[in-house]
């Protein structure tokens, strides 16, 4: 019965992995709600862009139809995935270039101080909107300690991602709020916005 199991788990695991290459289920919740909203919001052939996509980021849950772009610092490695090396703080695309701009779990990975510009660059290159996902809270701040002490015990080593979140700090919702509005206002426009809860911390 045990190996019976193994082998359903094995099989789902390669299913899996052939219709969402790179599956992780803590990224995938992240970017599964986005996905979503815009596939009712938007019709197909939109362009998005995903910045600080790495080689998969939404290309991974989106599907055919929609003219997908990411942007890293690092060029990507993915045939079927057009990623464009580049710095969030200053992207080389023209204003509203994209119907959608999408920012997963990057900012919280930026200098504080640049994490201003990089919202504008954002805004500025949404025609009409723009996801942007990041951990906060002190809740979160905890988490990323514990799972800091925890990796480096296990690994020996420190893990690069979890000491920006450290070094650098957690964006509160207010300091990213105030960088989208006045975003809005450099741009001529009058963005409004919606908070939402994504993944939890315990996950």
């Amino acid at each position: 019965m045990i190996n019976k199991y193994k082998k359903l788990n094995r099989n789902f695991d390669k299913w899996l992995q052939k219709k969402y290459p790179n599956w992780d289920i803590s990224i995938a919740l992240r970017y599964l709600p986005i996905v979503d909203d815009i596939k009712s919001s938007f019709k197909k052939g939109s362009k998005i862009l995903d910045i600080g996509s790495g080689d998969y980021g939404i290309n991974v849950y989106m599907g055919n139809g929609f003219n997908l772009v990411g942007t890293d610092i690092e060029n990507g490695k993915n045939e079927k995935f057009k990623v464009i090396k580049a710095s969030v703080v200053d992207l080389p695309f023209e204003n509203e270039s994209f119907d959608v701009v999408v920012s997963v779990d990057m900012v919280e990975h930026l200098l504080p101080e640049d994490r201003k510009k990089a919202i504008s660059e954002m805004i500025r290159v949404a025609k009409d909107r723009a996801y942007i996902t990041f951990p906060s809270g002190k809740d979160s701040e905890v988490v990323d300690r514990i799972l800091y002490k925890y990796y480096k015990f296990t690994h020996k080593k420190e893990l690069p991602f979890l000491n920006e979140h450290i070094e650098y700090g957690l964006p509160s919702p207010s300091e990213i709020e105030k960088y989208i509005i006045s975003s809005g206002i450099k741009k001529g426009q009058n963005v409004s916005f919606q908070k939402k809860l994504n993944t939890n911390i315990f996950l």
